[in-house]
């Protein structure tokens, strides 16, 4: 496999501010719509724009060993994105317009943005199978 492990971005337009828990929120409802039910992964927020945002990294491969194929990730993640802006109270963004079809195409992109300090690691999800079955196990005390 060439890229094991999926990465994006979901930024809130200048001046609009989320809480821990309401990207944590946002976050998973996100995931969850683009497909990822059983992939770990981890989603960081940091302030290096005026724009409050989070970095997505994903494994593309589930803790079941199935693979997330990703066709066609931009056109569902914008859809996801508007459905989640609505659900969650967020100012609407433009979606796919007939103009910008065909814009969103796999390539090399602008490269690394610079390095900033991270302000907050949001959450882990998908636990292991191990830590499910853990959690199924009645306590000791």
């Amino acid at each position: 496999m060439r890229r094991p492990v999926w990465h994006c971005s979901l930024a809130l337009p200048a001046g609009e501010h989320l809480t821990p828990e309401k990207w944590e929120r946002v976050a998973s409802d996100f995931m969850r719509e683009m497909g990822f039910a059983t992939q770990p992964w981890v989603a960081v927020r940091h302030g290096n724009t005026e724009h409050e945002h989070i970095h997505i990294m994903a494994s593309r491969i589930g803790w079941d060993g199935s693979l997330w194929a990703g066709q066609f990730e931009a056109k569902k993640a914008i859809a996801a994105t508007q459905r989640i802006e609505r659900d969650h109270n967020l100012q609407q963004t433009k979606g796919l317009g007939p103009r910008a079809r065909g814009k969103y195409r796999r390539g090399k992109g602008r490269g690394p943005a610079p390095a900033a300090p991270l302000d907050s690691c949001l959450l882990y999800t998908s636990p292991s199978p191990r830590d499910r079955t853990r959690a199924r196990m009645p306590s000791s005390a």
